[in-house]
């Protein structure tokens, strides 16, 4: 009996140690196994409401994961390209030049995902994760076949050319570009997560790509009704419908890899949008129309792009890609002269871009990433880098996946920070759902480029030294203090978790 009594003990120790939750569950446990020196991870998890449904969840948050390393690849691109511009070499610098680079999940090679159901806690978990050396043994055989794929789309271009058939030869050299993009892509995560700079002396697809289409075409760019025009049709030739499911939304173009907008960003937007319709592409409406509490559009497509000063041209790079996974289906890079825009007395730089600079390398140290919570901050303008004029009115929204508190700060164009919410917290019922923000903000002076920056975590915030200011609370600690508030090393037991978001957006006063 006494036999009988151990085994049975044993056999139920035995069940109840392979019903335990998998180690990456716990947060302690997950650094640990995958460190964050060879692997790069996503992590979600929610517990059950009593109307809650696991498949489901797991699914929904298996997203949630996916997102957070997607993000935790582009801050790295971003962190590298904010901090270490000015130490890249020449071929690296070039790439790095771009806010255009883009992951989506196609190409997040060696990914693995794992969900769990914890029947005792009635909470889902999520996590994704990729090896470091997996993703660049992916990037760099993609990089390999882009490239020889690319070379064999030029050789047939130049076959159009000697055979005199323009029309062919201009289509099959504008079908080049989203190509170009990709590997743009590769090299940036392999300097960026390689650590390796690019070798000098590599080809610059773009420039011969674009030498290629100036020797055929008669135009010359010396307005920017003439980039539009000419950009406008590098497009329609790239689309095989001129209806794309879901539609095409103007989105932003920023200088260089700042996420900054410009007088010129806008103007160009404009006159863009404008050549695109003549062309019968349609385009949803560049002003992001929400009804009760609608998160950002994620279905169709967004144009969007980067621009730069490169010798006595300002070089335009422009993308079109779908919204929700990130694919480049069609792109174009064209130059228009600077001379233009100083004639007209169009500004393609911010008037604080030096300061933004700076506060842009600040908040790059450091950065939080994949941190446990997933956040999400938008405007009633979307979230790609929006632009408001003189008198418009911004409303901002906020989500995040679990209850916790958030911490919501605005840093406007004259170095001034603005406290909008401190130590609020998201319920559980609010969780997973896009929260309103009850403040209406016009636009007025000063004009610039403005960062509003969420940052939520499981537990309260420390205190900000804050005074009271026209009815706002404007925070006197500097940035670098700001930041050391919420990034502090913390314990090796300490499980709180944490997410951060930050939004660029430029404001104009429409002349």
């Amino acid at each position: 009996m006494k036999n009988l009594i151990f085994c049975t003990v044993l056999l139920m120790l035995g069940m109840e140690g392979l019903t335990q939750n998998p180690a990456w569950t716990d947060p302690v446990q997950r650094k640990l196994q995958y460190p964050e020196t060879l692997y790069l991870t996503g992590f979600s998890s929610e517990s059950i409401k009593k109307t809650g449904n696991p498949d489901e969840l797991r699914q929904k948050h298996l997203g949630f994961a996916k997102s957070q390393l997607v993000e935790t690849i582009q801050t790295n691109i971003s962190s590298s390209a904010t901090l270490n511009l000015e130490n890249l070499n020449t071929q690296s610098y070039e790439h790095f030049k771009q806010a255009s680079v883009s992951t989506s999940e196609a190409q997040l090679y060696g990914l693995k995902t794992e969900t769990c159901y914890d029947t005792k806690k009635k909470t889902v978990y999520a996590f994704a994760y990729i090896k470091i050396a997996d993703l660049i043994k992916g990037c760099t055989s993609d990089l390999a076949e882009k490239r020889k794929q690319l070379k064999s789309k030029l050789d047939a271009g130049d076959t159009y050319v000697k055979s005199g058939d323009i029309e062919s030869a201009l289509k099959t050299f504008n079908d080049c570009y989203p190509m170009v993009r990709e590997i743009e892509n590769d090299e940036a995560v392999l300097v960026a997560i390689g650590k390796e700079p690019l070798p000098e002396g590599g080809d610059d697809y773009g420039l011969l790509i674009n030498q290629r289409l100036q020797n055929l075409r008669k135009e010359r760019v010396n307005s920017l009704d003439d980039l539009c025009l000419l950009i406008a049709d590098g497009l329609k030739q790239q689309l095989t419908v001129k209806d794309l499911p879901g539609g095409i939304q103007i989105g932003s173009f920023t200088f260089q890899n700042t996420r900054m907008g410009s007088e010129f960003s806008v103007r160009f937007a404009a006159n863009l949008e404008q050549k695109i319709v003549r062309q019968g592409i349609t385009l949803k409406s560049h002003e992001v129309v929400y009804r009760g509490l609608m998160e950002p559009d994620t279905t169709g497509y967004v144009l969007s792009g980067t621009y730069w000063k490169e010798g006595e041209n300002i070089k335009i790079i422009v993308n079109l890609r779908h919204a929700k996974t990130g694919r480049n289906i069609a792109s174009v890079q064209e130059f228009l002269p600077e001379k233009w825009c100083n004639d007209n007395a169009i500004k393609y730089i911010a008037d604080n871009y030096n300061q933004a600079v700076v506060q842009q390398k600040q908040f790059s140290e450091n950065e939080i990433t994949g941190g446990g919570l997933f956040v999400d901050l938008w405007t009633n303008r979307g979230k790609d880098n929006p632009v408001f004029t003189r008198n418009d009115t911004m409303r901002v929204y906020v989500k995040v996946d679990q209850p916790c508190y958030i911490r919501l700060i605005y840093y406007l164009s004259d170095g001034r920070k603005t406290l909008l919410a401190d130590s609020r917290y998201i319920n559980e019922d609010q969780s997973g759902k896009p929260l309103l923000l009850p403040d209406k903000f016009v636009c007025d002076a000063p004009f610039g480029v403005e960062t509003i920056q969420l940052i939520a975590q499981t537990s309260p915030f420390k205190p900000l030294s804050t005074r009271l200011e026209g009815g706002y609370q404007m925070i006197e600690d500097d940035t670098p203090a700001i930041l050391a508030n919420v990034r502090g090393m913390k314990t090796i037991g300490e499980t709180v978790l944490i997410g951060e978001k930050r939004l660029v957006l430029t404001t104009y006063a429409d002349k």
